[in-house]
C-alpha cells in the first residue's frame, strides 16, 4: 500500500473477487456458518502450515481487516474489484491511465457496479 500512496495512485484495479485476503474479509471470517465447515477446514490448514493459532493472528491480524479499504479510501486511494474485459491487454500494462468509472447510482449504497473504460493517451 505504501507502493500505491507514493506513486499518488487514486484508482487502482484488480481481476479478482476482492482487493484484501480472504482471511481479512467478511466472508474469510464467517463462512464456517452455513458454508459445510469450509472456513474451519482452511483456518486449520493455515494454522497447521504458519504455527498454530499465533501464526495465524500475526499473518492475519485484527488491524489488518479489510486492509485496502480501511488504509487507502482515508487517502483518497480507491480500488475496482471484479475488473474484467481487456485487463490482461498489454498495451495497458505499466503505465498511467485515465480511467473512468461509471458507477450504477442508487441511495445508501456503499458500493456498486460500473462500467470502467480506460483512456489511452
Amino acid at each position: 500500500m505504501p507502493w500505491l500512496l507514493k506513486r499518488k495512485i487514486k484508482v487502482w484495479g484488480v481481476d479478482a473477487v476482492s482487493t484484501d485476503h480472504p482471511m481479512n474479509l467478511p466472508i474469510g471470517r464467517f463462512l464456517g456458518k452455513g458454508m459445510f465447515g469450509h472456513y474451519d477446514r482452511v483456518r486449520a490448514a493455515c494454522e497447521a502450515k504458519s504455527g498454530g493459532p499465533e501464526g495465524v493472528e500475526r499473518l492475519f491480524p485484527d488491524g489488518d481487516y479489510q486492509l485496502t479499504h480501511n488504509a487507502l479510501f482515508p487517502h483518497d486511494c480507491m480500488h475496482i474489484e471484479n475488473l474484467g474485459g481487456a485487463i490482461n491487454d498489454r498495451a495497458l500494462h505499466n503505465r498511467r491511465l485515465t480511467i473512468g468509472a461509471f458507477p450504477w447510482l442508487f441511495k445508501g449504497g456503499e458500493a456498486v457496479f460500473c462500467r470502467v473504460v480506460a483512456f489511452v493517451e
